[in-house]
């Protein structure tokens, strides 16, 4: 047995696991070896009937489903009540499509991620078994998701992978404006894949919600949420689909995920959250592999982020992404509101996916991460104190010390601004400021770097 690679302190100093988007919030999670075969604020959910808004996403009527490209001409704005979409401008640009015979056309994303149907215009199709000569079995509508902010390369490979899908699954790229543009590479290379540009960096959130409306649209019956530094199994659509046939219970699936570069390794599998007498917030709890008929599948309070299918009733009754998070714990706000409504998060006890994340972006001591780990963990712990084992002053107490054994951390790194990052995130979680960092002056910054210091003085002394 092997323990996966860790990268940052817990509140009791010890050692825990860098997160699907380098959250760290006290969750150790070691990866034993494993052997290899080799190959906005109420989060309601949407309303149908006579009583639905206009303009919100209705409920998928019985019926024979509308492939993409037979959709109507008419743009539709979709947004799910209680996600108040933020907006960053007026902007929106423009994708080029191929459609199948090479035909263009314009795919607009607004910079509040909403986006028109662009079927009739020439959406590109998905392959279907038979362009690739396999059977021809009717299979749900699968849309996957993967939102590429400033890495082509990795989203090409990742592109690469979803091409041998088997059974294969409509793909929506969306870009979180990207500079430069790469939708034109993208458009050319991959002329199978559905394209949308955001018109600003709407982070994780915001992304994945510009892709799920657009799937949701189209009528898709389960949305895959996966992250663009991955590669995938070619059966994973296939052994997620049996999983849900088989455990009808559960209204979010994702299998176990292994590191990209160290294959044998376990990245993520289950996690238990807040639990009681447990230092940090996010505890491992071990999914063993096994190959099962039908698939195995253990209940876990958190499905990582990294890649995690969701049915559309789900996505109908509980709402989309909690953009107020905007980056790191949004997929553990998503999860808990899942079981919350009554639903189960499971992890497939498959490692079907093998993620580059951790290894590629070193964020141990970065400002962006400790900013938004620190910030959005107290909104979690306020939005889910029920489903916490342990009560509010137990849970707060234990996010303080945490914060500050963070705070200590990157300042005997040298890391001053993420150190600056982990204080400015305490104040903005107090004033319960969401969305995207703004540059701002924060008075209070001063007095808990003061009160922190202290505290490391009278430690070492």
């Amino acid at each position: 047995m092997r323990r996966g690679r860790l990268g940052a302190v817990a509140a009791d100093g010890a050692p825990v696991h860098l997160g699907v988007h380098g959250g760290t919030a006290g969750e150790v999670h070691p990866a034993p070896r494993q052997h290899v075969e080799q190959p906005r604020q109420d989060d309601r959910g949407v309303r149908s009937g006579a009583s639905q808004r206009a303009g919100e996403v209705r409920p998928r009527a019985a019926g024979p489903r509308v492939h993409p490209a037979a959709a109507p001409n008419a743009p539709v704005r979709a947004r799910v009540p209680g996600i108040r979409p933020r907006r960053h401008g007026d902007r929106a640009e423009a994708v080029l499509a191929v459609a199948p015979g090479g035909r263009l056309a314009a795919v607009h994303a607004g910079a509040d991620g909403t986006v028109p149907d662009a079927g009739a215009a020439g959406a590109p199709c998905a392959r279907g078994e038979a362009d690739r000569g396999g059977d021809t079995r009717v299979t749900p509508n699968v849309w996957i998701v993967p939102v590429n902010y400033n890495g082509l390369d990795d989203t090409r490979k990742c592109l690469r992978s979803l091409a041998d899908l088997s059974p294969a699954a409509n793909v929506v790229l969306v870009d979180n404006a990207s500079e430069p543009d790469p939708t034109p590479a993208l458009r050319a290379e991959f002329r199978w894949a559905h394209v949308v540009r955001n018109g600003a960096n709407l982070g994780w959130s915001g992304g994945n919600n510009t892709g799920i409306r657009y799937a949701l649209e189209r009528g898709a019956d389960y949305v895959l949420l996966l992250n663009n530094d991955t590669t995938v199994a070619p059966d994973i659509v296939g052994r997620l689909l049996d999983a849900f046939r088989s455990h009808p219970s559960f209204g979010v699936i994702g299998p176990v995920i292994r590191y990209m570069d160290e294959p044998d390794v376990v990245m993520t599998d289950g996690v238990t959250f807040n639990p009681p007498g447990f230092p940090g917030f996010f505890q491992r709890k071990e999914v063993p592999e096994r190959a099962a008929e039908p698939p195995a599948v253990d209940d876990t309070d958190i499905v990582n982020g990294c890649c995690m299918m969701v049915r559309r009733d789900v996505l109908e009754r509980v709402g989309l992404i909690d953009d107020h998070f905007f980056l790191i714990h949004e997929e553990a706000d998503f999860c808990l509101r899942v079981k919350e409504a009554g639903y189960g998060c499971g992890v497939l006890a498959e490692a079907l996916v093998w993620h580059k994340g951790s290894t590629a972006f070193k964020r141990a001591g970065k400002k962006w991460q400790r900013y938004y780990d620190t910030r959005n963990l107290a909104r979690l712990i306020r939005k889910h104190r029920k489903l916490s084992g342990r009560g509010l002053l137990s849970a707060y107490s234990a996010y303080l010390r945490y914060a500050y054994h963070r705070y200590c951390h990157e300042r005997e790194d040298a890391q001053p601004a993420a150190a600056d990052a982990v204080l400015e995130g305490l104040i903005d979680a107090a004033t319960r400021r969401t969305g995207p960092y703004l540059t701002r002056k924060r008075w209070g910054v001063p007095v808990l770097r003061g009160v922190f210091e202290l505290g490391r003085r009278l430690k070492g002394g």
